[in-house]
């Protein structure tokens, strides 16, 4: 672990010291070239394992709703695996996470495979309180609620113009395979992030299958 993460506070649940430097975005969603430089902050071993399963059940799903041309390579380099792992190749015809290449035969097709979408809100509430932490030096409590709900990305200019805010952040890492608004409004240090995974998804609802989203929206109130 290193030095400058040793005897912190685990960003995540704040009562345990952290045992090591986790990556708020998993290695794991990235392709080689792009894994230098990413962003780590302290982390206990029971939050660090826990967001562990859900980064493994997410990058073996939401590569199939990308739109950018190097998820392909992590569809056809590691998906088969990732989904087998996941017990998930039973159920790819399950509508939610769409894309429009078959990787198992190669044709042209319409693949669907199945999104659980609690998994990735519990994953955003991580990414938060990581980013939060990393960005500001500010932590998230318990009593803070955090909202995380899908969105249509916002122009960067459009979003970054609001009134009443005291600090925001934007920032890409990878090739755009993450990229993310963060806003602190004036009074109540309430905070409003975007995030737009491999550049963009196209994803839809079980249970609202005309609903598409390209964004995940994460909103934290009460800190």
């Amino acid at each position: 672990m290193s030095k400058k993460y040793k005897g912190k506070p685990c960003v995540y649940c704040g009562d345990y010291p952290a045992t090591t430097g986790d990556h708020v975005f998993a290695r794991a969603f990235f392709l080689e070239q792009e894994k230098t430089n990413l962003i780590q902050v302290p982390a206990c071993e029971k939050c660090n394992n826990e967001k562990a399963k859900l980064e493994h059940y997410l990058t073996a799903i939401l590569p199939f709703g990308r739109y950018i041309v190097s998820a392909d390579e992590q569809l056809y380099g590691k998906i088969c695996r990732r989904l087998s792992n996941n017990k998930l190749l039973d159920s790819i015809r399950v509508p939610c996470v769409h894309t429009d290449n078959d990787f198992l035969s190669g044709q042209p097709s319409h693949l669907s495979v199945p999104f659980d979408d609690a998994r990735y809100r519990k994953l955003f509430r991580y990414i938060v309180k990581a980013l939060v932490w990393h960005h500001w030096g500010e932590r998230i409590n318990e009593n803070t609620f955090i909202s995380v709900e899908p969105d249509k990305w916002v122009e960067l200019s459009e979003e970054v113009r609001l009134d009443g805010v005291s600090r925001r952040v934007v920032n890409s890492v990878g090739d755009d395979t993450f990229r993310y608004i963060g806003l602190e409004l004036d009074r109540s240090q309430d905070t409003l992030w975007h995030f737009r995974v491999l550049n963009g998804l196209k994803t839809c609802a079980v249970n609202e299958p005309g609903l598409t989203f390209d964004c995940i929206k994460v909103s934290t109130f009460g800190r």
